[in-house]
């Protein structure tokens, strides 16, 4: 099966050496064309208010690359 996933261009944050990257409340840690796994981090609830807000509850799951279904 063709990979079908859309390359976006650009750099990324790094963290020792891997792109660290969000998109509203989802965190994914790794390179996901040369690791064998990457993390994702569901942010699941906050606490405070306005610009004080923090997570407070995270879903954190190890994701195969190739097949992050």
């Amino acid at each position: 099966m063709a990979d079908t996933r859309k390359k976006v261009e650009g750099e990324y944050l790094m963290y020792q050496g891997k792109p660290l990257v969000r998109e509203n409340d989802t965190i994914i840690y790794g390179d996901l064309n040369n690791d064998p796994c990457v993390l994702c981090l569901d942010i699941m609830g906050y606490t405070g208010e306005g610009e004080a807000r923090v997570p407070s509850k995270v879903l954190i799951q190890v994701v195969d690359a190739k097949d992050p279904n």
